[in-house]
């Protein structure tokens, strides 16, 4: 394979609170929110690579980071060759011109003041390109171009639908001739008839340009139809890489295979299906899970190697120690409990039921263990609990983070399942 367009090492963005000169005099540390938390992947010369994964996993970030939109924390990104971050003045504005980003929202990425001949020539004007009667007849041929009328040149953006405005958000990123577009969320605030248009046009302009595109959505649909390969993240970093219809067929990470699994289908046979949702909430990137960040969901929690318990009694034990590790479930929570009960159930039951513990978990090591957890629960000792959990129960998913390895030619999977496998 050639040499890569782009590529990425070991990038990283952390934004801090608890920073500023007051924490300091105070003596608070700074807490890190590690948006982007160490991604390494590389985009060939005209590849679409389609990013996607749940709101506040860190795609925009990524995205902006690749532009230099964002100072990364550590981490490197070369663009054909240069040090993105280390380019001397001329290296810089040759990058901006091939570099280009279209954005989310086609309303608020388009200046109300100007209109869209000027938006569309000013890019053009900044790099030098052309006369001024040149840009305005690229201007008129690149709203062509993307489907609209070339007299549209002295309209202003609010007298346009919002397809319409992407369309000239694409237009101005096209006139200044890149080799590679981020597309952030392009279709996403569009009806479902317009993204469609918007999506086939993005196709045609790469076919004729020879694009490079990296494509940030949640919609998996979307990247179905348009992306080479897809790279799922998940709270900062990297789930799975890989060609788009082998994922698509064969998720390997169970977070890929969550989110595959609640696509809306079109096929009525599938209406009823029985539909595995991902449970429980994303964790907070200023603390992140130990190990694996998928674990406080993942339904395939790798157990310890003295257990073979259902995996059903094994995720109930795995969300108790979740909560008690973030705090839900602390002495407040257990006294109130206890002063509460209804229908005369001790507090054990109670939390039997709560977390869906079953009377036996058919192992007798396992059943003692539980029954340690529960009685230091109903005295009050949530700490002793929780430290009960983590000796007798800790998972490698907890105690080791999963590296991003190749499990199959040109796919990648940070998965412990998939690595204990290859060993």
């Amino acid at each position: 394979m050639s040499e890569p367009l782009v590529h990425v090492s070991d990038l990283k963005k952390h934004y801090y609170e608890q920073d500023t000169l007051l924490d300091r005099a105070l003596g608070n540390d700074p807490v890190a929110v590690r948006a982007v938390d160490g991604v390494s992947f590389d985009i060939h010369e005209g590849e679409t690579l389609g990013l996607v994964g749940e709101s506040g996993c860190g795609k925009s970030t990524l995205g902006e980071a690749l532009v230099n939109l964002e100072t990364p924390t550590t981490g490197d990104v070369t663009f054909d060759n240069l040090p993105v971050y280390d380019l001397d003045e001329d290296q810089e504005r040759e990058f901006r011109r091939r570099v280009q980003v279209v954005f989310q929202d086609p309303y608020s990425s388009l200046n109300p003041r100007m209109t869209v001949g000027e938006t569309i020539r000013e890019p053009m004007a900044l790099h030098d390109m052309g006369t001024k009667a040149e840009r305005k007849e690229t201007a008129r041929e690149l709203l062509e171009q993307v489907g609209l009328d070339a007299d549209h040149t002295e309209r202003y953006p609010h007298e346009f639908s919002g397809g319409q405005r992407q369309r000239i958000g694409i237009a101005r990123a096209l006139g200044v001739e890149p080799d590679f577009i981020v597309l952030d969320e392009p279709v996403s605030a569009l009806d479902v008839s317009v993204q469609a248009q918007i999506l086939t046009l993005l196709n045609d302009l790469q076919a004729e340009y020879d694009l490079t595109y990296l494509l940030i959505t949640h919609d998996l649909s979307i990247v179905r139809r348009i992306s080479d390969r897809i790279a799922v993240m998940y709270l900062g970093k990297f789930a799975e890489i890989g060609p788009t219809e082998e994922i698509f067929e064969n998720p390997q990470h169970p977070y890929t295979e969550g989110l595959l699994e609640n696509v809306p289908r079109a096929n009525v046979e599938e209406q009823y299906r029985d539909i595995q949702i991902i449970a429980g909430d994303v964790p907070s990137p200023r603390d992140p899970p130990s190990g694996c960040r998928f674990r406080t969901r993942c339904p395939e929690i790798i157990q310890p190697a003295a257990f073979d318990l259902n995996q059903d009694h094994w995720r109930a034990i795995v969300d108790l120690k979740t909560q008690l590790e973030n705090g839900s479930l602390s002495t407040d929570w257990l006294v109130s409990r206890a002063a509460n009960k209804r229908d005369d159930q001790s507090l054990e039951q109670q939390l039997r039921e709560h977390f869906e513990l079953p009377s036996t978990l058919g192992n007798d090591t396992a059943d003692a263990v539980l029954n340690r957890v529960l009685s230091a629960l109903t005295d009050e000792r949530p700490d002793d609990a929780l430290g009960i959990l983590e000796t007798e129960f800790e998972s490698l998913c907890e105690r080791e983070s999963p590296a991003l390895e190749e499990t199959e030619p040109n796919r990648c999977t940070a998965c412990h399942l998939y690595q204990e496998d290859s060993d």
